[in-house]
């Protein structure tokens, strides 16, 4: 993976007033004390490929926490993509949908 795997710094990280501060992701690109808004533009300029690295290893990095799904929320998901396998047929292009909004909006 090429993110750092250091642990977040435990120092506090500026506000800027635009998203919430984001201590998880103080050590991007080996940067310390980097706002939430810097991040996100960081993350706006990579690549598809590098942003599937990113949340693999973010990913991973939830479970590698320990956190674990309960039985009731993996039921939830089971149900949730049965559903979706089983309605796909009437889903509807996004383009299509934007159309419907935008016309419906005032």
């Amino acid at each position: 993976c090429p993110y750092p795997t250091q642990q977040a710094s435990q120092r506090a990280m500026p506000h800027d007033g635009g998203l919430p501060p984001a201590p998880c992701c103080a050590m991007v690109m080996g940067m310390t004390q980097v706002s939430a808004t810097e991040i996100t533009r960081l993350i706006e300029a990579l690549s598809t490929d590098e942003r599937l690295a990113l949340i693999d290893h973010l990913w991973a990095g939830v479970f590698d926490a320990g956190l674990r799904v309960t039985a009731a929320q993996q039921a939830e998901l089971n149900r949730r993509l049965s559903s979706f396998d089983t309605q796909l047929a009437d889903a509807q292009p996004w383009q299509v949908v934007r159309a419907e909004l935008a016309r419906d909006l005032p």
